[in-house]
C-alpha cells in the first residue's frame, strides 16, 4: 500500500511540473501575442496601419543596407575613411562591403547589440522621410506628436530593435494624441511593432565563425595555393628537356595574375560550407571516404604505394572528389550547431571572386614583372645551351574574396544577404594571415616623379657598406638604393677611396622611413630600414666561394662513392626562401678536373635553410635524356661559421640500379628519394 501511494505521489509531482511548464509556455505565449495583437481602436487604426507599413519599409531597408556592408550601416571611421578596408562594387552606388579582417585586426561588429544600435540609429533619422508630419491625414485627423521621454531632444520617436533567432523586431515609441474629425473622443497612442522577416542574428553568428575560422586555419590560402599548383599555366618548381627559355609574365594578357583571376573566379564558389544548405554532392559519402586513407600522404608515398600495387587508382571516382577533399570547409563547431534546432542547415554561403577585382602578385625570382626559367646564379647559359630549363618560383599574392550569407527563406522568398569581404594573404608560397592588403613587394620600379621630389627639410644621409662578419669597411663599391613599396630611386655609390656614399644625398619626400638596399661585388645584397644615425651603416654579408664535388652512389650498395658516367648529367638547385635566394648550376663531364667532378657555387654566409634539389640525367637506348637518380632535401640548414671554414660541398647523389628504363621504375625514384634515411645518408657535407 505505501508503495502505490509513494507512487502516486511520483505521478502527481510529475504532473504539477509539467502543468508549471505548460503555463510559463503558455505566458510567454500570450505575452508574445498581446504585444502583437494589441487592442487598437478601429477610429485611429488607419494611422497606426499607417505608422507601421512606414516603420516596415524603413526597418527593411535598414536590415538590407545592414547585410549588403556585414552588419554596418554607417561604416566604422577605420573603414570608411580607408579605401583599402571596403570595396564598392557599384560606384557612386553608396554601399561598401568592408574587409572583416585588415592588417591583423578583426574589423566585424563586436555583437548584436552594434547591429541593433544602427538599425535603430537609421529608422530615429530617416523615418520622418515616410511620415511627412502625417500630411496625408490631414481632412480626417488630427494628429499631435505628445513628448516623449524615451527620446532624445532632437527626435520625438525611439526605436528599438531586437535580433531574435528568426526574424528582426522592430518596436516604436512615438506618443501621438489622435482624433478622429469622425469621433468625439480623443486617442492616446505610443508603442508601434513590426518584424523584418530575415534571420539577421543567425546570418551574422555564422559569417563570425567563417571569419575566425579562416584566421584560424587559413582554408582559402591554402585552397587558392592548391589551385595555383594544378595550374598549368602557373609555373612553380619544374626541371623541362627543352630548347629556348621558358618565360612568362606576371601582367597583361595570358599573364599569371589574369590566369589567377580566372582560376579565381571559377573555383571560389565551388567551395562549400559543412552542415550548411549547400548543393550535393554528386555522389554518397561512402564514395569519398574511400579514399581518406591518401589525405596525409605526400605524392612520392602515392607513388610508392601505386608501384607496390598496394594501392590502385580506380576509374569509378566521383567526378567532384577534388572538390569534396581540398574545397569543403568545416567551419561550424560542435557547441554551435547545437544553438538551433536545425542547425545552419537553412543557410546557404556563396565565395565569390570578381574579375574586376585587383590581384597583388609578385613571384621571386623576377625581373620588370617578368620570370624567367634558369634565373637562378650559376651556370645559366651552359643549362640553356644543353636545353634544359630549371625553375623554382615562390610567390606572393594579396586579394579580396567576398562571403555571402544567404536566408534564402527571408522576405517571402525573395531572400536577405549578409556580405563581408575577407583578404587572401599569401607569402613565399605560404598562407600568412599577418601580412597586409598592400603587401610591399620587393620587384620595385623607378618612377622619375616619386624620386624627383626630395625632402630638404630633413637632413642629408651619409651611408656606409660593412662586412657583416668581421664589421670592416667592405674592400670594393658599394652601391645604394632606396625602396618604398613599389618604387625604387638609386641613390649612388660609396667608392672604397671615400669610404662613405656623398653627404649631400637627400631622399624622397613621400615615403617615410623607406629602407636602404646595398649591393657590393661578392656580397649578398642586403636591405635596412632607415635610421638617424650618421653615418646609416648597412650590413652585408660576403658570399663564400665553395667548389663542388659531386659523388653518386648506386641504390644496391649506397655507401660507396662512384664518379657519375660520362654520358649522365647533374643539375643542383639551392633555393633560400628566407634570403629569397636561388644558385642554379650544372655539372658533367666538361666540368670533369683531375678524378673528380666539381662545379663552383657561392653562398651568403648566414644561417638559413636550403631547399637542396639534385637531378640525375641519362640518356636512355633512345637517346631520350630520363631521370636516373637524384637528391632531395627541403630543409638543408647552413650555418655562417661552417661556411666561413670550408672551400668545399660536397654532394652525394643517388642513382637507381638497375637502369630504370620502365615509367614505373622512374616514378618510385622520387618515392626513394623521400625517404628519411636516404635524406640523412645523403646530407651534403661542408668541408
Amino acid at each position: 500500500m505505501n508503495q502505490k501511494r509513494g507512487q502516486i505521489t511520483l505521478f502527481v509531482i510529475l504532473g504539477i511540473i509539467a502543468l508549471l511548464m505548460t503555463s510559463i509556455s503558455f505566458w510567454f505565449y500570450e505575452q508574445r501575442m498581446t504585444v502583437q495583437q494589441r487592442n487598437i481602436p478601429d477610429d485611429i487604426q488607419q494611422v497606426v496601419t499607417f505608422v507601421e507599413n512606414c516603420l516596415q519599409e524603413y526597418g527593411t531597408r535598414a536590415v538590407r543596407i545592414l547585410g549588403q556592408q556585414g552588419g554596418y550601416i554607417q561604416l566604422p571611421r577605420k573603414i570608411d575613411q580607408n579605401p583599402w578596408a571596403y570595396i564598392e562594387k557599384l560606384p557612386d552606388s553608396g554601399i561598401k562591403e568592408p574587409f572583416w579582417y585588415y592588417e591583423g585586426e578583426n574589423l566585424y561588429p563586436e555583437n548584436l547589440q552594434v547591429m541593433e544600435k544602427q538599425i535603430n540609429d537609421y529608422i530615429d533619422t530617416n523615418l520622418h522621410n515616410c511620415i511627412r508630419n502625417f500630411s496625408a491625414f490631414t481632412e480626417q485627423f488630427e494628429i499631435k506628436e505628445i513628448a516623449n521621454e524615451q527620446a532624445t531632444a532632437i527626435n520625438k520617436i525611439k526605436t528599438t530593435t531586437e535580433l531574435t533567432n528568426n526574424d528582426v523586431v522592430i518596436k516604436l515609441s512615438y506618443p501621438l494624441q489622435i482624433k478622429n474629425k469622425g469621433v468625439a473622443s480623443t486617442t492616446e497612442f505610443s508603442e508601434f511593432i513590426v518584424h523584418v522577416p530575415a534571420k539577421v542574428k543567425k546570418a551574422y553568428e555564422l559569417a563570425v565563425q567563417i571569419m575566425d575560422k579562416e584566421n584560424q586555419d587559413k582554408f582559402l590560402e591554402e585552397a587558392t595555393i592548391d589551385l595555383m599548383v594544378v595550374d598549368k599555366k602557373i609555373p612553380f618548381s619544374d626541371m623541362a628537356f627543352k630548347c629556348g627559355k621558358l618565360s612568362w609574365n606576371l601582367d597583361g594578357v595570358d599573364s599569371i595574375s589574369e590566369n589567377l583571376k580566372e582560376t579565381l573566379f571559377w573555383n571560389m564558389p565551388r567551395i562549400r560550407v559543412k552542415d550548411t544548405n549547400h548543393p550535393p554532392f554528386k555522389a554518397e559519402l561512402k564514395e569519398y571516404t574511400k579514399y581518406n586513407k591518401f589525405d596525409d600522404l605526400r605524392t612520392a608515398d602515392v607513388i610508392g604505394l601505386l608501384y607496390n600495387n598496394a594501392a590502385v587508382i580506380p576509374s569509378n571516382m566521383p567526378p567532384d572528389i577534388y572538390e569534396y577533399k581540398h574545397l569543403y570547409w568545416d567551419v561550424i563547431p560542435a557547441s554551435k550547431k547545437k544553438a538551433y534546432k536545425n542547425g545552419y542547415k537553412d543557410m546557404q554561403v556563396n565565395l565569390n571572386f570578381d574579375r574586376s577585382w585587383p590581384i597583388e602578385i609578385n613571384a621571386r625570382p623576377s625581373k620588370n614583372r617578368k620570370l624567367l626559367s634558369n634565373s637562378g646564379k650559376g651556370y645559366q647559359k651552359f643549362i640553356s645551351f644543353m636545353c634544359i630549363n630549371v625553375y623554382h618560383f615562390t610567390y606572393d599574392a594579396a586579394f579580396p574574396i567576398e562571403v555571402n550569407v544567404f536566408d534564402s527563406s527571408a522576405f517571402g522568398g525573395k531572400g536577405f544577404n549578409f556580405k563581408f569581404i575577407t583578404p587572401v594573404l599569401i607569402d613565399h608560397n605560404l598562407p600568412d594571415r599577418g601580412s597586409s592588403l598592400k603587401i610591399g613587394f620587393t620587384t620595385r620600379e623607378r618612377d622619375e616623379e616619386f624620386c624627383d621630389q626630395l625632402d630638404y627639410s630633413s637632413n642629408p644621409l651619409r651611408l656606409q657598406a660593412r662586412d657583416k662578419v668581421d664589421n670592416s669597411v667592405i674592400g670594393t663599391d658599394a652601391n645604394f638604393t632606396f625602396a618604398c613599396g613599389r618604387f625604387e630611386c638609386s641613390l649612388g655609390s660609396a667608392t672604397i677611396k671615400n669610404l662613405y656614399m656623398l653627404d649631400n644625398t637627400y631622399l624622397p619626400k613621400n615615403c617615410k622611413p623607406g629602407t636602404i638596399i646595398a649591393e657590393a661585388e661578392g656580397y649578398y645584397k642586403a636591405e635596412s630600414v632607415i635610421t638617424p644615425t650618421d653615418p646609416m651603416i648597412v650590413k652585408l654579408a660576403p658570399l663564400i666561394p665553395l667548389s663542388l664535388t659531386v659523388s653518386k652512389r648506386e641504390s644496391n650498395n649506397i655507401d660507396k662513392d662512384n664518379l657519375p658516367n660520362k654520358d649522365q648529367e647533374i643539375t643542383l638547385q639551392l633555393y633560400s626562401e628566407q634570403l629569397d635566394y636561388n644558385w642554379i648550376t650544372i655539372v658533367n663531364a666538361t666540368n670533369t678536373i683531375s678524378d673528380s667532378t666539381r662545379g663552383n657555387i657561392e653562398l651568403p654566409a648566414i644561417e638559413t635553410s636550403y631547399d637542396i634539389s639534385v637531378m640525375l640525367v641519362q640518356p636512355d637506348a633512345f637517346g631520350k635524356k630520363i631521370v636516373v637518380g637524384g637528391y632531395k632535401n627541403e630543409n638543408w640548414t647552413v650555418k655562417a661559421g661552417d661556411l666561413l671554414r670550408s672551400n668545399d660541398l660536397f654532394i652525394k647523389v643517388y642513382e637507381k640500379v638497375p637502369f630504370p628504363a620502365a615509367e614505373k621504375d622512374q616514378l618510385l625514384i622520387f618515392t626513394e628519394l623521400d625517404k628519411e634515411d636516404i635524406k640523412q645518408k645523403l646530407l651534403p657535407v661542408l668541408r
